[in-house]
């Protein structure tokens, strides 16, 4: 019986994929460091200082603004933009969904102080 490329190709995805130790549970391992070392206080003042106001957003089964109102959420992006973290609802391995959490985490964090900056600013009034 002859192997068709097909399947080898199917089941090198499903290899590099999915399994614990695989090349992208790597780089998810490396997102979820990346952004457990960064301020997002800090950050966001700097982007503050630099006038970015830019929040962050993430992508699930639909976009979201973490720690923010999604109708507030909307409004900001639509005033100020936004820019997303690497977010899914499809969670293919425990290290992924590591790296999922701690740039969601970060980005909850730094929308939190964003806005708090924004509305004593009084660019914002919500």
């Amino acid at each position: 019986m002859q192997t068709k490329p097909i399947t080898l190709i199917i089941l090198a995805s499903v290899f590099t994929c999915c399994v614990p130790g695989s090349i992208e549970d790597s780089k998810h391992k490396a997102t979820a460091l990346a952004y457990q070392a960064k301020n997002p206080v800090a950050d966001s003042d700097s982007a503050f200082g630099r006038a970015d106001y830019r929040i962050y957003s993430a992508i699930g089964y639909a976009r979201y603004y973490p720690g923010l109102d999604p109708n507030l959420g909307r409004k900001l992006e639509a005033k100020f933009l936004s820019r997303t973290v690497p977010s899914t609802d499809a969670l293919e391995s425990d290290a992924h969904a590591n790296a999922v959490h701690a740039a969601v985490a970060y980005a909850k964090a730094y929308n939190l102080h964003l806005l708090d900056r924004l509305r004593s600013a009084k660019l914002v009034r919500h």
